[in-house]
């Protein structure tokens, strides 16, 4: 069974928020929606804008003052419900009826009982208590865990484009990006079927878990499990994982992505619609050329040959 454990972003007017209907104007500005994050528009209004969406550093969030990133810690009077998008569980911190408990999906509280009360209430950072081998808090349990419980998003998760995306740190958590405001998270809870299988997009028991690590690395990093996805290793610990366009693989010595033949026959070439690939075999590896179709004609995917031009979204 595949459970669903979260929506990270309520979109405006009940649809997805185009990515081009944010600038009007240069300069840095406050995402509409998600405090978390901000962007950035360059151009101008006769031209037109680009634009691209930062995520702050988890436990941050984006000052409308300052334009920048501040820890979210002592800046809780900010208008921002940080802890309702990055903890769906949390309530005010406060001690209950228990000496311990969890505050929201990655923080355990510990409260002394004084007299007939629980007061004094001391917050652990489950990833930092764990060194992220259990950064979630299991209500039921109290206590950290490595497992994602039901109604908690991946904290830090970023979307680089629409599609499917193995989670970075756990073989049975995936995530479908909608767009790159928008994504849902899901955990395989099978007992059977408890690994997510990136090359099939589904729950599975024959998965080959490998995850990524960047191992002090700032750059671009292949992941192990499945070569359509690579890893950018930043600095402070970060990363967000990319899929590589097409039918191409992500190449350690090229540094990017390449087409990789792994049958016979015509394959489209993901950035130009007028050529595409030829594979052999030969033996026990292939032959690969590039061709170019006839004036007049692009290369159909569908059909896998040259097809006039009204025939071919290109």
């Amino acid at each position: 069974m595949i459970l669903k454990t979260i929506t990270l972003l309520t979109v405006l007017s009940g649809s997805a928020l185009a990515l081009n209907d944010l600038c009007t104007d240069y300069g840095v500005f406050s995402h509409p929606t998600d405090c978390t994050r901000f962007y950035t528009c360059h151009g101008s209004k006769t031209h037109g804008f680009k634009q691209t969406v930062h995520k702050c550093p988890y436990g941050m969030i984006f000052s409308k003052t300052e334009f920048q990133c501040i820890n979210y810690a002592g800046n809780e009077d900010a208008e921002c419900e940080y802890r309702g998008l990055i903890s769906p569980m949390a309530s005010d911190p406060a001690c209950e009826d228990q000496a311990v408990h969890c505050n929201n999906c990655t923080h355990l509280v510990f409260c002394q009982l004084v007299g007939e009360e629980f007061q004094n209430p001391q917050y652990e950072d489950c990833a930092t208590s764990t060194s992220g081998a259990a950064p979630y808090c299991d209500s039921t349990m109290r206590t950290c865990t490595s497992l994602l419980p039901e109604g908690c998003q991946v904290p830090g998760f970023v979307c680089t484009s629409v599609g499917f995306f193995p989670d970075t740190k756990s073989c049975n958590i995936y995530h479908i990006c909608y767009d790159t405001l928008t994504y849902e998270s899901f955990r395989c809870t099978s007992p059977t079927d408890n690994l997510y299988n990136s090359q099939k997009f589904k729950c599975s028991n024959d998965s080959i878990c490998e995850p990524p690590s960047c191992g002090g690395t700032i750059g671009l990093v292949s992941y192990p499990s499945d070569p359509r996805y690579y890893l950018l290793c930043m600095s402070a610990g970060r990363s967000e994982i990319y899929s590589c366009p097409g039918n191409t693989h992500f190449i350690d010595g090229a540094q990017g992505c390449q087409f990789v033949c792994e049958q016979e026959g015509l394959f489209a070439v993901h950035d130009d619609c007028f050529s595409y690939y030829r594979c052999e075999g030969n033996g026990g590896s292939f032959n690969q050329e590039i061709e170019r179709c006839p004036e007049g004609m692009a290369f159909n995917p569908i059909s896998g040959a040259c097809d006039a031009l009204e025939n071919v979204r290109c």
